[in-house]
């Protein structure tokens, strides 16, 4: 009976990590990554209203896109770990493929790892934008021009008190900082520390450029 259960078990889970298998849409999800990144290249571009060809960082934009298929990875194995528990609680309560099948769509309707999948890829989204963004003023400063950078937030319901701590230290262009120097604030006796945005999950702040004359 043990035995007939594992099998049971390994073939249930065996056909939906199948169905969650993420990797076919890696090319797609890369694909929004150097788009969102070569945006930034061109914003860099527009804010310094400079002539300068900027071109990707590929070694930066390939480290990037491996990250981001890694969190997707993982989000897919943790739902996988949860649908694996699921079913082993139904067999263990000897339920029928009713009860069992109900359990299944339970975990495939949580909130949770829809939102979570959202929040991968704005965030990820953002953070190749502002890397693009930074990475186009590193090849400005290199051919001779002189920029700083500060942080653009969007005040509203949803502004986190991480993003507000931004804006007062760093939030117009009289408070810009070195191109290379890092963006440091405290909030909840936590240090964060970071070149550019995102600066936690769903951040919307955007990375500036002033031109120093």
């Amino acid at each position: 009976m043990e035995s007939s259960n594992k099998n049971i078990l390994d073939f249930l889970i065996n056909k939906f990590k199948g169905i969650m298998d993420l990797s076919p849409f890696y090319s797609k999800i890369n694909e929004l990554i150097s788009t969102e990144y070569n945006k930034g290249l061109i914003d860099a571009e527009s804010e310094t209203s400079s002539k300068i060809n900027f071109v990707p960082k590929e070694n930066d934009l390939k480290f990037l896109q491996n990250y981001v298929d890694e969190n997707t990875q993982a989000f897919s194995d943790d739902m996988a770990g949860n649908l694996r528990q699921e079913i082993q609680r139904s067999i263990m309560n000897k339920d029928d493929i009713k009860t069992l099948t109900e359990r299944i769509k339970l975990v495939f309707k949580e909130k949770k790892y829809l939102h979570r999948l959202k929040t991968i890829f704005r965030t990820e989204s953002s953070r190749a934008n502002n890397q693009g963004r930074l990475e186009g003023a590193k090849q400005a400063e290199e051919v001779g021009l002189k920029l700083k950078k500060w942080i653009s937030i969007i005040k509203d319901s949803r502004t986190s008190n991480i993003c507000l701590k931004e804006n007062s230290k760093y939030g117009d262009p009289d408070k810009a900082i070195p191109i290379d120097d890092n963006f440091i604030i405290e909030v909840d006796n936590k240090t964060i520390k970071s070149q550019s945005p995102p600066f936690h999950p769903n951040c919307r702040s955007v990375l500036r450029l002033e031109v120093i004359e």
